[in-house]
């Protein structure tokens, strides 16, 4: 190849190389875009909240037993007082018998003191306590047995436990028949009448005792409401303080959220509140911030990070049969709003050394624009200071966007 012929091929590579990057340097980069518009813009904050029954709370049992009866079901009506489980009370009316019994031997023999004795009343008393001394050696030998056959597993402990009650029962009347017998032959002191006095007046204490127990195995609601859960089930054995039903007034519904402490500082009482669920296709129902607790607390997130939140409750104005106490309902607390304010998508927006930053096209070139922000959502951002209503702000946001770049914006927005 000759000379000439390699400077001819160097000047058609320059030329197309010129023209290419003429092309290039001419031809417009398309972009996405967005027009300046005045529009409203709330900011809020964005959290889980429980939908609560008004008056919602637990019933606890009071005493330990079984189940014998359960007076309501799920979803009924019921008023304060009203008689919701019934417990086994069989042994402490066993007992309230048993001091009834003694009581009337008490009092028949207290009656009897009081009397004048005659030698035939002698004879009498001390045959019954020579039948009341045989009584107390058979009730012994049957405690002796029992004995042997609880610990032998053949019967239960609180059958023994009854045949020790019914020897002590008949060792205490064998013994006041003989302190009668005792105080016949003479008359009755002040000190015996005190005596007896005393002891029916310990018996009438230990039945009233007994009663107050027994109202413990019949448990009332206390308050009016819906039995909204349960837990217990008849023949199942209950202890003190367990929760077995849940009742709450589902004519008035509030919703119960936690809100980080963060974010508490910005939320004040009466604050608007937008309340959804895409599941039962509830959107932007109306609600309220009604009462901010005063204290905080430590709550573990679902991804196990240990929080300080605070509870408040919202009430809900807009109100649907739709929601049912336990419904998990996405709520937003307006912390701040603006109406016809210059918005912006917030992907338009970029930080550079601290400023805030939007590309416009401005006749068909990227230009360059520092802005003034004001509050956010999640897709808008309030500009205060940059951009006017009707400006065309740049989306696409990359390496080849500079400024004076020539761009081209799609006709339709995106």
């Amino acid at each position: 190849m000759d000379k000439k012929a390699i400077i001819i091929g160097i000047i058609i590579i320059l030329i197309a190389l010129t023209g290419f990057y003429i092309y290039n340097a001419n031809r417009a980069l398309k972009v996405d875009w967005a027009l300046v518009e005045k529009g409203d813009i709330e900011k809020y904050i964005e959290e889980l909240g429980i939908v609560v029954a008004k008056d919602q709370g637990n019933i606890y049992s009071s005493a330990a037993g079984r189940v014998i009866e359960i007076l309501v079901n799920i979803g009924e009506e019921i008023k304060k007082g009203d008689i919701l489980v019934k417990l086994d009370n069989k042994q402490i009316q066993k007992e309230i018998q048993v001091l009834e019994s003694e009581r009337a031997i008490i009092l028949a023999q207290y009656d009897e003191a009081k009397e004048k004795v005659d030698e035939e009343s002698i004879e009498k008393l001390e045959l019954t306590i020579g039948d009341m001394e045989r009584k107390v050696q058979r009730t012994k030998e049957i405690v002796d047995n029992n004995k042997t056959l609880y610990e032998a597993g053949a019967i239960s402990h609180e059958e023994y436990k009854e045949s020790l009650q019914n020897l002590e029962m008949e060792k205490s009347n064998l013994e006041k028949a003989r302190l009668d017998l005792q105080a016949l032959d003479k008359p009755i002191s002040q000190n015996i009448i005190s005596q007896y006095e005393a002891r029916l007046r310990q018996i009438d204490i230990q039945k009233e005792k007994l009663r107050d127990l027994d109202k413990d195995f019949t448990i009332v609601s206390n308050a009016d409401g819906i039995v909204l859960r349960q837990t217990i089930e008849e023949g199942s054995y209950i202890q003190p303080g367990m929760d077995i039903m849940e009742i709450g007034n589902t004519e008035e519904l509030y919703i119960e959220s936690d809100i980080l402490v963060d974010d508490i500082v910005h939320v004040r009482e009466g604050a608007k509140v937008r309340i959804s669920n895409k599941n039962i296709g509830l959107k932007d129902l109306e609600g309220a911030v009604k009462k901010i607790y005063p204290y905080a607390f430590n709550k573990v997130s679902d991804l196990g990070v240990e929080q300080r939140r605070i509870q408040v409750d919202i009430e809900m104005k807009d109100f649907t049969a739709d929601i049912r106490p336990g419904y998990d309902l996405d709520i937003r607390i307006i912390t701040d709003n603006r109406t016809n304010t210059i918005l912006i998508p917030k992907k338009a927006l970029f930080d550079k050394d601290g400023k805030h930053f939007v590309f416009i096209n401005s006749d068909g070139r990227a230009q360059i624009r520092e802005v003034k922000k004001g509050i956010e959502d999640k897709n808008q951002i309030e500009i205060l200071d940059g951009l006017e209503k009707g400006d065309i702000v740049i989306l696409t946001l990359d390496e080849r966007i500079k400024e004076g770049t020539k761009v081209k914006h799609i006709l339709q927005k995106p």
